[in-house]
């Protein structure tokens, strides 16, 4: 025997508005549109975009990346009206997400490799500067003279 004792539950019991039981009177939920699932998965794809851009802003800019960061939620949000009322620019965005793919990898490894040449010495402003540099040494030196 259960210790749970017996309890004769019947349909009758269920408050007026539930659901279970075949209730008549309550109305279906409405099927998702295609257009608010897209939507939905643009939206959710913003917030990580805007999450991600915050973390490797932060590398740079602490106080900037955390503003980022901690606000993806609503930036992400911040789209979902346009989305909904313009068949377009979802396509478009649908576009550019499937695409992000490849930068969710390169943003990892970014995150990754960013402090790890911090940790030997190396700045991205002195990258681009070597590389400034060495493409003018380059142009100097390739003209023949």
């Amino acid at each position: 025997m259960s210790d749970l004792g017996t309890h004769d539950f019947t349909v009758t019991e269920l408050p007026p508005d539930s659901k279970i039981g075949g209730n008549s009177e309550s109305t279906p939920e409405p099927p998702v549109t295609r257009g608010k699932r897209d939507t939905e998965l643009i939206v959710q794809g913003l917030k990580k975009f805007y999450y991600n851009t915050g973390m490797m802003l932060f590398i740079v800019s602490p106080e900037d990346g955390t503003h980022i960061a901690k606000n993806a939620d609503d930036l992400g949000e911040s789209w979902r009206s346009l989305l909904d009322s313009d068949a377009k620019l979802r396509k478009r965005m649908l576009t550019m997400l499937e695409a992000g793919g490849w930068s969710q990898v390169i943003v990892a490894h970014v995150l990754v490799a960013i402090p790890i040449m911090r940790n030997h010495g190396v700045s991205l402003e002195h990258l681009i500067k070597r590389k400034a540099t060495s493409g003018m040494e380059s142009e100097e030196g390739g003209s023949g003279e």
